[in-house]
């Protein structure tokens, strides 16, 4: 299925635009997605276009090796079953 990536924002995850900005600058910079397009506006605001984000292979690895993600999975692996 196709993901709704128009969703993909600060509103969506309720949290700050500056914030927002941050969170994928660091993934980004960390190499775990690629894609995301800064620009200004004519306002003078940053804008993040994030309709070519994807996750590199690096950033699949952190999932896997992640703690949390590590829980969630083996939660949903007891719900199933």
């Amino acid at each position: 299925p196709e993901v709704d990536i128009s969703r993909f924002d600060a509103k969506s995850f309720k949290i700050e635009g500056k914030l927002w900005r941050c969170y994928l600058d660091m993934l980004g910079d960390a190499g775990y997605i690629t894609g995301v397009v800064s620009e200004l506006n004519d306002q003078g605001k940053i804008i993040m276009d994030c309709s070519n984000i994807e996750i590199t292979q690096r950033g699949l690895e952190h999932l896997q090796k992640d703690p949390i993600m590590q829980k969630i999975h083996s939660c949903k692996v007891k719900v199933l079953s």
